[in-house]
């Protein structure tokens, strides 16, 4: 049998690694991050403008319910409903004549003490025999 040759490794040549190709790959990922986040801010736009839509459209809605309220409350409360509706109940509104009407002056500002209040007399302090209920001196 024949024995297998042996043969010598080829050299062959090492791969360079060339700036150029880490360059590219650098800006295809630095391209594809900016284009994701410029998907990301355009769809965080349109849900932003969506929610301002939508809350635009409640307050419309509430300010058309304000007004039909305004209108049933001024209508409930004008003067034929209340005169009607005192009429039913066996009351009637009248007229209120300016004769009728009496003017009270305003309150003074200050208010004049009307009976001077005494106070109680209090023990001297030069006396210490004396009681403190009465101010005067123990019998002993």
């Amino acid at each position: 049998m024949k024995e297998p040759e042996l043969s010598l490794p080829r050299n062959r040549a090492t791969p360079r690694r060339s700036g150029v190709a880490f360059l590219l790959v650098v800006i295809s990922i630095s391209v594809g991050t900016a284009a994701l986040l410029h998907i990301f801010t355009k769809n965080r736009t349109y849900a932003l403008g969506r929610q301002q839509e939508q809350v635009e459209r409640e307050i419309s809605a509430l300010e058309q319910e304000i007004r039909t309220l305004d209108m049933k409350v001024g209508e409930a409360l004008s003067r034929k409903n209340l005169t009607d509706r005192l009429t039913s109940q066996r009351s009637r509104l009248k007229n209120i004549q300016p004769e009728s009407i009496i003017k009270v002056p305003p309150a003074p500002d200050h208010v004049p003490a009307a009976i001077p209040v005494a106070e109680p007399e209090t023990p001297s302090p030069a006396d210490p025999e004396s009681t403190p209920a009465t101010g005067k001196p123990l019998r002993r």
